[in-house]
């Protein structure tokens, strides 16, 4: 391989990993970010609860949207991922359900329900953060360009 090559080859598993690694620190900012909603909870601080609540859940969304528009989208063109993807697709639309289920207790300043709702939901995404690291960030070095690859961590670093 000469030297032009190596290196075409090495950005590019650096822009895959970069990509997968950013995805991966995001899953991670957003388990930061909910368990100080807790904490919040825990010491019935209920207004600025909801208001690191609401902000976590923006937050959320957007990963979601990300992943689904610059991930999914792509990663479709392949028939051999699309049962993979609609089963990540539907694991959203579960989350983004357990997510107003967490908000809708939060809103009765009772932390018990808001604890029972939370658990729903921390069971879900973790479950779910586990199979994406496993099963579908594992195929984006191979099937997303390092364009396709950039677009995605921009978009995740942007808030």
């Amino acid at each position: 391989m000469n030297e032009l090559a190596k290196a075409a080859s090495a950005a590019v598993a650096a822009s895959s990993s970069s990509s997968v690694d950013e995805l991966t620190r995001d899953h991670g900012r957003l388990e930061r970010l909910l368990a100080g909603v807790h904490q919040l909870v825990d010491i019935g601080e209920w207004l600025p609860a909801r208001v690191a609540f609401d902000d976590w859940a923006v937050r959320l969304r957007h990963h979601l949207n990300v992943e689904e528009q610059l991930l999914f989208v792509p990663l479709e063109r392949d028939d051999d991922l699309l049962g993979v993807l609609a089963f990540f697709r539907l694991e959203h639309r579960t989350i983004e359900q357990l997510l107003g289920r967490a908000r809708d207790a939060l809103e009765t300043d009772d932390a018990r329900r808001f604890g029972r709702a939370a658990a729903d939901f921390a069971a879900a995404w973790h479950a779910h953060n586990r199979r994406e690291e496993l099963v579908l960030y594992p195929q984006v070095a191979n099937r997303l360009s390092p364009v396709a690859q950039r677009r995605l961590s921009a978009a995740l670093s942007v808030r």
